[in-house]
């Protein structure tokens, strides 16, 4: 035995370099292993600038598509990996599926990194989610009751947030409303006692920021490293910080809510208290779970709504024959409540500024794709197109919103094309900013459709509201709308770019 052990003590670099290679193969593998691909053309953007040929943006990638894969499917190497896009034609036969064929969750767990940045949660099973319950079976019911708490948030808001603006001010939308849609949405989360709160504020605004930005900076490590490079990232560190300062502001609160739970006049109508009410029995009292779930609605929430917000009041400073005809409806509306003020039977009379949201959001949509899913189950669709589990699916709907077999002069702007359309028999009910269908999938469509966009068009409408009726509003002098910012498949309003306000005497 003695020579063998020497010869194999003699080969030990070679061992452990041979051993060593073996293992990073393996975790290599790990690291990249993916799904089938679907057997699809594949695009991808062309990102070498001295390459003149190719497509230079995933929205050049999109139109040039669209027309083409009418009843195909095509790849699209994004970022964070290929998404097979859909033709809207198939939107409908999948709309009702579960989360067990196609689960947006699973997607947003994976594409976020939620193991790591905290952005969507990890202890809810997908049908089973008490934040989505929350807003389904709670909030939505009690949107009438909550428009007079919003519009005096917003009042309190642009008072405290917003300068004087007694000559015309610049603001930036993107900048100057974060905070209105902090303050106002913190007031149906959290409740008066807390939505103030500049720290509650700070957790709020910049958890989605920090968690976001450490999500990209972790997605340049293979998968076995992030575990460890979690504990070095900026923005990483900061998120759960954000969670452990949630925690300390949140714990009094949970606390008496908890034992007041039983006592249903006692209750506090908010997103703590409904939370709490359709959490699983063992985790209502969990500071962890609640703390993070107050994170995770306003992740959702702020940020959408405050870009969708900042493309409308571009486009209202863009559009300034529209302002006139907005006021003018809202005066009315407030004129026949006997209050005085906007209430819950206001909102749905307010037909023309509904349409003005939707054209906006029409024509910006806030991502290229939507009714993104994971496929957790081998997919066929109704034409025998096979899509492999694992794969990730989406539709365009920025070429939705420009096609000219769904919309008149799609290329125009026209603020009230949604309440014409509407006045025509039986559309009554539809053409709304919270509708959807295959040819207004901005939230989504069919049984996983956002269900915090009723809130979101509440809150957007009386913060309009208060800025139509308060401010005067136009672009700086010489000014042109400003283009959006694409980032991959994302769209944003320019954050660099500003308005003018000034009060109205």
């Amino acid at each position: 035995m003695a020579p063998f052990i020497g010869n194999v003590a003699d080969h030990t670099g070679v061992l452990t370099t041979l051993g060593g290679a073996v293992c990073f193969f393996f975790l290599l593998k790990y690291a990249t292993a993916g799904p089938r691909a679907a057997v699809a053309p594949l695009f991808k953007v062309n990102h070498d600038p001295s390459v003149k040929f190719g497509h230079k943006s995933i929205s050049s990638i999109v139109a040039y598509t669209y027309p083409r894969f009418r009843e195909q499917v095509f790849r699209l190497k994004e970022h964070f990996g290929e998404i097979v896009v859909i033709p809207p034609k198939f939107v409908d036969e999948l709309k009702a599926a579960p989360e067990t064929v196609l689960s947006f969750q699973y997607l947003a767990r994976e594409r976020f990194f939620a193991r790591y940045t905290l952005l969507v949660s990890l202890v809810d099973h997908p049908d089973d989610n008490t934040v989505i319950k929350s807003i389904q079976n709670d909030l939505t019911k009690h949107l009438g009751k909550v428009v007079a708490d919003v519009e005096e948030e917003v009042s309190y808001a642009f008072a405290s947030e917003i300068e004087a603006c007694e000559e015309w001010t610049p603001i930036f939308p993107a900048h100057s409303l974060l905070r209105v849609i902090a303050l106002a949405s913190g007031r149906i989360f959290v409740g008066s006692s807390l939505n103030r709160n500049k720290d509650y504020l700070d957790c709020i605004v910049n958890f989605t920021i920090d968690s976001m930005m450490g999500g990209e900076a972790l997605r340049a490590y293979p998968s076995f490293l992030r575990p460890l490079a979690q504990w070095w990232i900026p923005g990483l560190k900061r998120s759960r910080a954000k969670l452990q300062a949630m925690k300390r502001l949140i714990c009094p609160i949970i606390k008496q809510r908890v034992a007041a739970k039983g006592n249903k006049a006692s209750q506090v109508p908010d997103m703590l208290t409904w939370n709490i009410n359709n959490s699983p029995p063992k985790l209502v009292s969990d500071i962890d779970y609640q703390a993070h779930n107050q994170l995770i609605v306003s992740a959702a929430a702020i940020h959408t709504t405050n870009m969708q917000l900042s493309h409308a009041l571009f486009d209202l400073a863009a559009h300034p024959e529209y302002i006139d005809p907005l006021r003018e409806e809202v005066a009315a509306v407030i004129a026949a409540e006997p209050s005085g003020t906007i209430t819950k039977t206001s909102m749905p009379k307010l037909r023309k500024l509904d349409s003005f949201m939707k054209e906006s959001q029409r024509t910006n949509p806030l991502g290229l794709l939507t009714f993104e899913r994971r496929v957790m189950s081998d997919l066929t669709l109704s034409n025998g197109i096979q899509i492999p589990k694992g794969n990730y699916i989406g539709t365009p709907a920025s070429a939705i919103a420009r096609d000219p077999d769904f919309w008149h002069q799609p290329n125009v702007f026209d603020a009230f094309r949604f309440e014409r359309l509407r006045r025509e028999p039986g559309a009554d009910n539809k053409h709304q900013f919270v509708t959807t269908g295959i040819d207004s999938l901005y939230f989504g469509h069919g049984k996983h459709a956002c269900p915090g966009r009723f809130f979101a068009a509440y809150e957007i409408k009386l913060i309009l509201i208060h800025l139509i009726m308060k401010y005067d509003v136009k672009l700086p002098d010489g000014e042109a709308r400003p283009a959006n910012i694409e980032m991959n498949s994302g769209v944003m309003a320019n954050p660099t770019k500003t308005i003018l306000l000034r009060k109205r005497a």
